[in-house]
């Protein structure tokens, strides 16, 4: 069976009167040597070795977004596609789409507006209906799919943040993906521990400095440039 490997990040806070909160999912296919939150370790090493090396950080214990400056994020998201396409931790050949085999998919939602639209509604409760309206448009490809081969996709969540709301997640995910040939199996991880999160991370934050500030555009690009929109098959598989 096939596997797809989703790293699902965030940027913003959706429980608070923000006008953006940004969301970001990286798509890839496992090497079958590869365990299971370890796909684009190498990737990310890569990265760290760079701060390490150019930028004398001691120890690149993790990539986050917040604080770096417009250009170093970009120059960051570009170093990462580059490093993917020879990274041992994932597929290359026969992926479910072809050009690069890193994907993207995103989400840009305004919670001020959501809140004025939902008065009734409290703070928790409408974060929680974001962040699920956030992972609909996220899966969206395994949404469409139309397909007969047997297809496993590990949905992989930065920490517990995302738990509140996908306690709704199974009965969601049911109505949503109405596919028999795809198998849906959700995680939590520590992003400190999962490359792809990091990579996740840099894009969401990305997304959401474009949307905000209009900066960080050359970054928004080179994600729009990559977007998944749809799942292909027998792509020399």
């Amino acid at each position: 069976m096939a596997s797809i490997c989703i790293f699902i990040d965030e940027s913003g806070n959706p429980f608070a009167n923000e006008i953006a909160f940004s969301t970001a999912a990286v798509w890839c296919v496992q090497a079958p040597s590869s365990r299971r939150d370890k796909p684009l370790s190498s990737t990310v090493d890569s990265l760290k070795q760079y701060l390490i090396d150019d930028h004398k950080v001691k120890w690149a214990r993790e990539i986050h977004h917040r604080g770096m400056p417009d250009e170093f994020a970009e120059f960051l998201l570009f170093m990462a596609m580059n490093k993917a396409r020879t990274d041992p931790t994932i597929q290359k050949e026969g992926c479910f789409w072809d050009r690069s085999p890193v994907r993207f998919t995103m989400s840009i939602d305004n919670p001020c507006a959501f809140k004025l639209l939902n008065p009734e509604i409290d703070s928790q409760k409408l974060g929680n209906l974001i962040r699920l309206s956030a992972l609909g448009n996220l899966l969206r490809p395994l949404c469409i799919c139309q397909n007969t081969e047997k297809i496993l996709a590990d949905i992989i969540l930065d920490a517990e943040i995302w738990k509140s709301a996908i306690d709704r997640y199974d009965p969601y995910l049911k109505r949503t993906i109405d596919n028999p040939s795809i198998e849906t199996r959700l995680y939590y991880s520590k992003s400190a521990k999962t490359p792809g999160l990091q990579i996740a991370d840099l894009a969401a934050g990305i997304i959401r400095q474009h949307h905000l500030k209009s900066t960080q555009n050359a970054g928004y690009k080179l994600l729009l440039s990559n977007e998944l929109v749809q799942i292909k098959f027998n792509l020399n598989r």
